[in-house]
């Protein structure tokens, strides 16, 4: 069941930040980081036309992204006013691909074995149970259809303190060995881990750093590879992307 502050958050977020929303991924600083996970989910989601469940969709715009791409997908959100945005989004009323939206709670879904693919993304760790919320994505699933999770790990509840306190929203930590705990107990099998785009951004790919010291010791030969290897080997497990497969 959520928080009553998810089901008011695209109000209480007024004009401004409405439209913020409707505009992702071209309306955030974190553009660079959206494209790359697009990019990451398209490589680890079955090609299309397979169907596609979106947990969280917010105002849809990613779930407007994988349907031009191909997908048949249903984005579901527990916002009516998440929705409406959704569906009254021009770019959706002009949308060549096979997109749907409901309103309901992902903690209660009734699908059963009916898509190829489910994601989450940056929407479970405003779930109240993600035991629940898991199971039913596992039931929701086909045979070998996968359950794709990107979310914050350790340490950002800490960091979201004023967005929880403004807005009654559940944001907290959910580190990817926690969803997968979840997820093997739900049934999933092969879970695999990936590092989050963010942090090949700020090490393998990051623009000259204004701190000078920090700076230098990227310039070591070396450096940049060794910080992959330890977010590869060690981090993605406390804050990366989980791929589990039914």
């Amino acid at each position: 069941m959520p928080r009553p502050g998810e089901l008011t958050y695209f109000h209480n977020i007024g004009d401004a930040g409405r439209t913020h929303a409707i505009k992702k991924p071209f309306s955030d600083n974190g553009t660079p980081i959206y494209l790359m996970d697009m990019g990451l989910i398209n490589s680890l989601f079955p090609p299309p036309p397979a169907k596609v469940l979106e947990c969280g969709c917010g105002t849809g715009w990613l779930s407007y992204f994988l349907s031009q791409k191909g997908y048949n997908v249903v984005g579901q959100d527990c916002s009516s006013d998440a929705i409406k945005l959704a569906e009254e989004n021009p770019v959706f009323l002009h949308n060549e691909g096979t997109i749907s939206f409901i309103c309901c709670d992902f903690e209660s879904l009734h699908y059963e074995n009916e898509f190829d693919a489910v994601l989450f993304y940056a929407s479970l760790h405003h779930s109240e149970d993600e035991k629940k919320a898991i199971e039913c994505a596992y039931r929701a699933l086909k045979k070998n259809g996968v359950c794709l999770a990107f979310e914050p790990g350790i340490g950002h509840k800490k960091h979201s303190r004023d967005i929880i306190e403004r807005y009654d929203v559940g944001d907290r930590d959910m580190p990817p060995y926690l969803i997968a705990r979840r997820g093997k107990a739900a049934g999933f099998r092969n879970i695999r881990f990936f590092v989050h785009s963010a942090y090949l951004l700020s090490t393998i790919y990051q623009r000259p750093s204004p701190i000078r010291a920090r700076r230098l010791i990227f310039s070591l030969p070396g450096v940049k590879l060794l910080v992959f290897l330890f977010l590869h080997l060690f981090y993605r497990r406390y804050s990366g992307i989980v791929l589990m497969k039914k």
